[in-house]
């Protein structure tokens, strides 16, 4: 499932993406998802923004996990102001 307002990229197990409303609005969203505590993500550069990054490449890693990662995104993107 990819939350369709978020630019992202994807290689072997590495997902990253940004919050449309810009760098400041990814800041404030990867602050967001941390604090929730149900997940907990990174902030990377590519190609001059600011990015998430999630890895899903971890050998006991499930797809309830991931969905997680995509509810607590989800969920949460719409409380950051872009």
């Amino acid at each position: 499932m990819r939350p369709a307002k978020f630019p992202y990229l994807e290689h072997d197990g590495l997902l990253a993406f940004a919050h449309r409303g810009g760098d400041d609005a990814t800041r404030a969203l990867l602050a967001a998802i941390n604090a929730d505590g149900r997940v907990y993500l990174t902030p990377t550069r590519h190609a001059g923004r600011q990015v998430i990054r999630v890895q899903v490449g971890q050998f006991d890693c499930r797809e309830d996990d991931v969905m997680t990662v995509a509810e607590v995104v989800a969920g949460l993107a719409g409380r950051v102001a872009p």
